[in-house]
């Protein structure tokens, strides 16, 4: 796994749980350029450039299936506290669905 550290950030706080609260693994980077990665099934921004993620499921440990709930709020962040965001590859945080970004390689890498 990588460990992204910009701005000599050493330490990552993790939640090992928060994989069942959404289909979709994301990673949106904050102003600071901080990243925080979080699963959720839909992601959209507002009218108004807030960034909003939700979950509208859970992942049962106990029966291995996904369960339809009530819509919660997962993240919320407000316009100017975030840079960009996009589904990421759960196993190293890579983007999905991305054919290519201009630039050079170190450029496009963490």
């Amino acid at each position: 796994m990588k460990t992204v550290t910009p701005f000599n950030y050493t330490e990552r706080v993790s939640f090992p749980d928060a994989y069942r609260y959404g289909r979709y693994f994301h990673i949106v980077t904050l102003k600071d350029g901080r990243d925080i990665g979080f699963s959720a099934d839909k992601v959209l921004v507002t009218a108004t450039g807030d960034l909003l993620a939700m979950s509208t499921s859970v992942y049962n440990l106990i029966s291995k299936e996904r369960e339809e709930v009530e819509p919660k709020t997962i993240l919320c962040l407000a316009k100017g506290e975030w840079l960009s965001f996009y589904a990421a590859s759960v196993m190293d945080g890579d983007p999905i669905g991305i054919e290519w970004i201009e630039g050079t390689k170190s450029d496009a890498q963490r």
